[in-house]
């Protein structure tokens, strides 16, 4: 395993050459949600208060998928690493092949391409313009450039895009936040011959630690009105809002 570690996403660059494809993760790694409401962080909270009132693990997540895709339409999202823009345009203007690979649903397609526009990232190259249908174990899909593998490992979804794209790279860069999905997809590589570096990226662990399950659920209650973490914690927005009743009161 060469697995390694970083949390600037600059530091990929000295990995990369003309021939090197780089495949970015998606949440957490190119982007995060502006709140504590719809992070990935988020995603746990939700699988815990679903266990914790006796739904099954398979309950469990069905339910967490539902509210997931429930909220990704809504949230604002924001780079991880706010130079991941610049660097992801400077290496497409190399000439090399950038793309993406997320555990997110086929049908997740249209809020995640929104939220990709919003921080001003695209993975359009002239290497891989097709979009695929993969041929897994469950429902995977390549569209505009990301691979969305659903219920699929990353590993599965890897081998299968190659094997549907009939092409493979002389080298792979791969980043995520999860070294699980680091060792698995870095399996993946290794079983089709593919050189690779394999990088942790740890720019949204500060994030993570210090999410907040109470600032999420008082956000969750005031959607679809989206309510800053800032507004939640100084209690401004409570302020505004009872300025807000006691008018209405008086209106009426």
């Amino acid at each position: 395993m060469n697995g390694q570690e970083t949390n600037q996403m600059s530091d990929i660059l000295s990995h990369v050459d003309s021939e090197t494809w780089v495949i970015f993760d998606v949440d957490n790694t190119l982007i995060e949600s502006s709140l504590h409401l719809g992070s990935a962080q988020w995603r746990g909270h939700i699988r815990k208060k679903a266990l914790d009132l006796g739904y099954t693990d398979a309950e469990s997540e069905k339910i967490l998928d539902n509210f997931w895709k429930f909220v990704q339409p809504l949230i604002p999202v924001r780079l991880v690493d706010k130079k991941t823009e610049s660097i992801i345009k400077q290496l497409k203007e190399d000439g090399v092949v950038t793309l993406a690979l997320t555990a997110r649903e086929p049908d997740e397609v249209e809020h995640t391409e929104r939220q990709l526009e919003e921080v001003n990232i695209s993975f359009s190259n002239d290497v891989v313009k097709e979009n695929l249908f993969l041929s897994t174990s469950h429902p995977g899909l390549l569209k505009n450039n990301v691979v969305y593998c659903g219920e699929n490992t990353k590993s599965e979804a890897v081998l299968a895009f190659f094997k549907e794209l009939g092409l493979l790279p002389k080298k792979v860069v791969f980043v995520d936040d999860k070294w699980d999905q680091i060792y698995d997809v870095e399996k993946a590589l290794s079983i089709l011959g593919v050189e690779n570096i394999c990088i942790r990226f740890g720019g949204a662990d500060e994030r993570v630690s210090s999410f907040s399950s109470e600032i999420a659920d008082l956000q969750w209650g005031f959607l679809p009105k989206i309510v800053s973490d800032e507004e939640v914690i100084s209690g401004n927005f409570y302020f505004q809002l009872d300025k807000m009743l006691a008018k209405k009161k008086e209106e009426d």
